[in-house]
């Protein structure tokens, strides 16, 4: 199992996912234009700044079509598991859908974030 991330850092303009070397998750434009203005409005009011992880993990729905939902489920627990394992206290991790995880860095700017995002796909992908 690998992980998709898209980090995206308040700290400058958002870069774009060719930008930042990290493969892009698929989000609808609403969504992830809500997510980016919310992330600058923090670093405009904190004068820190916020990146924001979105992961998405590959192929899981052929792991539920091949060994069912209970091991779909413990996939995601072990990938949930690995995801809070790597994170700060101050950092806050969410499941927002089938498969698909947030995970917002405070304190951590563009480059921060690209070396979360590298060390969650690992750690996720040895789940």
């Amino acid at each position: 199992m690998s992980a998709r991330v898209r980090a995206t850092s308040g700290a400058a303009a958002v870069p774009s996912p060719g930008q930042c070397g990290i493969v892009a998750v698929s989000l609808a434009t609403t969504v992830s234009g809500i997510l980016r203005r919310a992330v600058r409005a923090f670093v405009r009011r904190h004068a820190s700044p916020l990146s924001l992880l979105l992961i998405d993990l590959d192929h899981f729905k052929k792991v539920n079509d091949t060994y069912g939902h209970p091991i779909g489920d413990a996939v995601l627990k072990a990938a949930a598991g690995k995801i809070m394992e790597s994170l700060r206290t101050e950092d806050v991790a969410a499941r927002y859908g089938g498969e698909e995880f947030g995970v917002l860095a405070r304190g951590t700017a563009a480059e921060g974030a690209r070396v979360l995002g590298q060390r969650l796909r690992t750690r996720i992908g040895l789940a």
